[in-house]
C-alpha cells in the first residue's frame, strides 16, 4: 500500500505544479503554497492553494475518490482504478 501512496503522491505533485503553471484570472494566487497530506477514516488527501487529491484505502487497496482544482472551483470524481502500479 505504500508504494500505490507514494505513487499518488508524485501524481497529485506533478498534476498542481501543472495547474498552478497554468492559472490566471481573478482565482490567481501567488503560488500553490505548501503541500498538505492528511489521513481520516480512511481517507488519504494531498492538497495545496491549486489543487487537492482524495483516495480511500479499503483494506490492501487503494482507490481513487475525487480531484478538485481549487483555482476554477471544480471538482472531479475519479473512477476507483484511476491508476495502477504494477511492480516487475
Amino acid at each position: 500500500m505504500m508504494a500505490g501512496f507514494g505513487t499518488a503522491l508524485g501524481v497529485t505533485a506533478a498534476v498542481a505544479a501543472s495547474v498552478a503553471a497554468q492559472r490566471t484570472g481573478p482565482r490567481a494566487t501567488s503560488g500553490p503554497g505548501t503541500a498538505q497530506a492528511t489521513m481520516t477514516a480512511g481517507t488519504v488527501t494531498l492538497a495545496n492553494n491549486a489543487v487537492a487529491g482524495r483516495w480511500r484505502v479499503d483494506g490492501d487497496r487503494f482507490k481513487a475518490v475525487s480531484f478538485e482544482d481549487r483555482q476554477n472551483g471544480r471538482t472531479i470524481s475519479l473512477p476507483a482504478g484511476v491508476f495502477s502500479l504494477v511492480l516487475e
